[in-house]
C-alpha cells in the first residue's frame, strides 16, 4: 500500500462468524480520540495520549521496519467478494496464511499466535481507552512495521483467551484490510464496516482452532461431547468455551443442537 491504514475492531459477543452483529457507533468522542491516536501514530511512529490523557493512553511505539518475512508474505491482501460470506472467507484465509506462514502448534497445545507476531515482525502493545467496548487496533503505518494495540481495559482482553482473540482478529485487518483503512480514519467512530469484522472474528476462530487439533481434541466423539468436555478443551486451546462450541458447529463437529445445549450450561452455570 502507497498509504498508512488503519482498522479498529470490537469482538461481537456472539463469536460466531455468520452471527456477528456490527458493534455500536454510539461512542464517537472516543472513537475519535482512537483515531487520532492512529493517524499519529502512522505519521510519527508513536502514539502519545489524546484529549488531555482523557480518552486513551498508550505505550510508545516502534519505528522499526517491517520484517523481510512479513514483507515477502503479505503483498496480496484480498478484498470482500460479493458470492463469499465473510465467515466462509475468514475460514479460507486463516487457512491459506497458517499454510503460507508456517504457523505451528504443538500437538495437543495452543497456537502460540503472540509469539507467531513477534516472529513476522508485528508489534504488540497495550493500550488503555474509556471506551471499553473497544478490543484492539491494528496500525499500518507508511514504510514502517505493522503494529497491534490491545485495550487492556476491554473485559475479554483481560483474559488471555479473549486477548489472543483479538490478536489473531487484528492480524486479519492488517493482512486483508489496508485498503479500507484511510476511510476507517475519517469517520466519526473507530468501528470498521460490519463485514470486515465478521471475516476477522471467522479468521481468528480458525486460526487459533485449527481443524487437526479440534479433531484431536475430540478424540472422535464429538457427538458426545459434553460439557465438562468442552471446558477442557477451551482450557487446552486457551479459548473461550463460548466461541469454541461455536465454531465446533461451524465445522460441522457437533450438531447446532449440541452446541445451543453447551451454550445453555454455558449461561446457567453457578
Amino acid at each position: 500500500m502507497g498509504v498508512g491504514s488503519w482498522c479498529s475492531s470490537r469482538i461481537a459477543r456472539a463469536i460466531q462468524p455468520r452471527l456477528a452483529r456490527p458493534a455500536s457507533s454510539g461512542n464517537a468522542r472516543v472513537g475519535d480520540a482512537a483515531a487520532v491516536t492512529a493517524r499519529r501514530w502512522v505519521k510519527t511512529g508513536s502514539a502519545a495520549a489524546v484529549g488531555g490523557g482523557d480518552c486513551c493512553r498508550t505505550t510508545s511505539a516502534s519505528r522499526k521496519k517491517p520484517s523481510a518475512k512479513w514483507t515477502a508474505l503479505t503483498g496480496d491482501p484480498q478484498p470482500l467478494r460479493a458470492a463469499e460470506s465473510p465467515w466462509s472467507a475468514g475460514y479460507r484465509l486463516a487457512r491459506e496464511w497458517a499454510e503460507k506462514a508456517g504457523l505451528r502448534h504443538k500437538r495437543d497445545g495452543p497456537v502460540d499466535v503472540q509469539d507467531h507476531l513477534e516472529k513476522m515482525g508485528v508489534s504488540v502493545a497495550d493500550i488503555e481507552l474509556e471506551d471499553v467496548g473497544t478490543a484492539g487496533l491494528a496500525v499500518y503505518p507508511h514504510q514502517g512495521a505493522p503494529q497491534i494495540f490491545v485495550n487492556r481495559r476491554n473485559p475479554p482482553c483481560q483474559f488471555p483467551s479473549g486477548k489472543r482473540f483479538i490478536l489473531a482478529h487484528e492480524l486479519c485487518h492488517l493482512l486483508h484490510d489496508r485498503a479500507h483503512g484511510q476511510n476507517l480514519a475519517m469517520i466519526s467512530g473507530p468501528w470498521a464496516p460490519k463485514e470486515l469484522e465478521q471475516r476477522a472474528n471467522a479468521f481468528a476462530a480458525a486460526l487459533l482452532m485449527p481443524p487437526d487439533l479440534l479433531k484431536r481434541g475430540l478424540c472422535g466423539r464429538a457427538d458426545d461431547l459434553d460439557f465438562r468436555g468442552l471446558l477442557a478443551l477451551a482450557k487446552r486451546l486457551h479459548v473461550s468455551p463460548d466461541a469454541l462450541a461455536h465454531h465446533l458447529e461451524n465445522c460441522a463437529l457437533i450438531t447446532e443442537t449440541t452446541r445451543d445445549v453447551l451454550l445453555a450450561q454455558l449461561v446457567n452455570r453457578p
